[in-house]
């Protein structure tokens, strides 16, 4: 009852807020000597506008579930979609205010906006401190229970012990039958079967029953439904988990259709948004490394010249997005009698070895800074590839891949990437490929931007380069 009592108060308080806000607009733009002057009478909100704000704002955050705590959900995420929310209701709100009392001032409407969004976070603040400070111990005890004794049992349990701030703690499991296997880590907190969970927990209470599930049958159907219905009499939330490991490394999506949830299992891992702001921002940056850079380009031509025969740039067969296929260029950093295709990058587990004798001495110099990617610049123009992705492979590496390896084709390769920054060539291939996979699953512009910062200190210190 805490939880939905914080939820009906914090309502209540966003409404207060939003009147408050259109009030204290009126003030400011009265008090502040910005912007055009105008008459005291045009300042002041329009009765009818109280109620469109009121509705707007409310419509908008119960669309975006802004009063409701999903299952593990932390506070900054729910401040994230406060804000994004709010911004969502001031487009909406300045669409009215056009189509209906175009004598209010925008910036007084400007006032508004802000006096509201920082109303209501500095409200949701307050209230995470009331709840920490004086109602810890009880938020605290959002226990858990866990129907299922699989490895999707063990890795809800995991999941949740990695997740401090959702306040949830696992009290122990009940199995479906006392035949079932037990996962190891589960013995210890084996509570009972499912028959006897309902005489458990009329002794001990419990926020949360998920029941962890990793194949689906009729009987198991039968067993779900006796045991929703033999709980329903505690005032408990109950989620069903199933087991998606055979798909975890797809971009899933729930949707509804008809009151049937379907769950998508290939959907673009970019959304339009993304991809284009990620495409300008490619662009923009490489353009502008190019031409800062050419005085770097022209001396690396000349000490490539200078230092061995052959051309100053390799082209090397590669794997796109989409499973494409590109030319992707490099300065010469091996003498060119070696044929560049049977350089250890076609290993399966080496990508590259220290003291190779094959290297030149502007190449080795090239290697240890990077200087040999910077042609991949032009790969980045043409859009072969982005300056942040899972870095492209060669194609007979390609043809040794598992079916879930091939997820790292669904985006644009990159000059960097998570793997670079987290080891380079001194962690093994497999580690390669699963770092890769976790840029996709968690790809945002912020984590690019953090992975361009990291790149440069690795590049500095040469970590992993040889």
């Amino acid at each position: 009852m805490l939880r939905t009592r914080f939820e009906f108060y914090q309502l209540a308080l966003d409404i207060l807020i939003l009147i408050g806000a259109l009030n204290g607009s009126f003030l400011l733009r009265s008090s502040i000597p910005w912007g055009i002057s105008v008459q005291l009478e045009t300042s002041v909100i329009p009765p009818p506008l109280y109620m469109i704000a009121i509705v707007i704002w409310m419509l908008i955050f119960h669309q975006n579930d802004v009063y409701i705590r999903r299952f593990g959900t932390m506070f900054s995420m729910r401040l994230l979609n406060l804000i994004k929310s709010h911004i969502i209701a001031s487009f909406l709100y300045f669409g009215v205010l056009y189509l209906t009392y175009r004598d209010v001032s925008r910036l007084q409407s400007f006032y508004f906006l802000s006096v509201c969004v920082v109303g209501m976070l500095a409200s949701r603040i307050i209230f995470r401190l009331i709840e920490r400070y004086f109602f810890e111990k009880e938020l605290d005890k959002f226990r858990v229970i866990i129907v299922g004794t699989n490895s999707s049992a063990v890795y809800l349990r995991d999941k949740i012990l990695r997740n401090p701030r959702a306040k949830l703690s696992v009290v122990g499991f009940f199995r479906f039958h006392p035949d079932d296997l037990i996962e190891p880590g589960i013995e210890g907190k084996l509570l009972g079967d499912a028959s006897t969970l309902v005489e458990w927990m009329g002794k001990e209470r419990i926020d949360e029953v998920i029941i962890a599930t990793n194949r689906y049958s009729d009987a198991l159907a039968e067993q779900i439904s006796a045991l929703m219905y033999a709980i329903q009499q505690f005032p408990v939330n109950i989620r069903l988990a199933p087991d998606y490991s055979d798909v975890s490394f797809f971009h899933t999506v729930t949707e509804d259709f008809e009151g049937i949830p379907l769950i998508g299992l290939r959907t673009p891992i970019f959304t339009p948004s993304q991809r284009l702001i990620k495409r300008c921002i490619d662009l923009a940056i490489a353009l502008l490394v190019v031409l800062a850079g050419l005085p770097v380009f022209i001396a690396i031509v000349i000490a490539i010249r200078l230092d061995s025969h052959g051309s100053v740039m390799i082209r090397q067969k590669r794997i796109g997005i989409h499973g494409r296929s590109f030319d992707m260029y490099k300065f010469r950093s091996m003498h060119s009698k070696i044929d560049q295709n049977q350089f250890d990058e076609t290993r399966i587990n080496i990508i590259k070895t220290p003291g190779d004798i094959r290297v030149t001495r502007v190449g080795r110099f090239l290697r240890r800074t990077s200087l040999d990617e910077l042609p991949q610049l032009l790969n980045v123009i043409k859009g072969d590839m982005s300056l942040v992705g899972p870095r492209p492979e060669l194609p007979d590496r390609v043809k040794e891949y598992n079916w879930w390896q091939f997820k790292r084709f669904e985006v644009p390769q990159g000059m960097t990437g998570w793997w670079q920054v987290n080891g380079r060539a001194n962690r093994p291939m497999h580690l390669h490929t699963e770092d890769d996979l976790y840029y996709i699953e968690n790809y945002s512009l912020w984590l690019d931007l953090k992975i361009l910062w990291r790149t440069a200190r690795v590049v500095i210190t040469g970590e992993g380069a040889f």
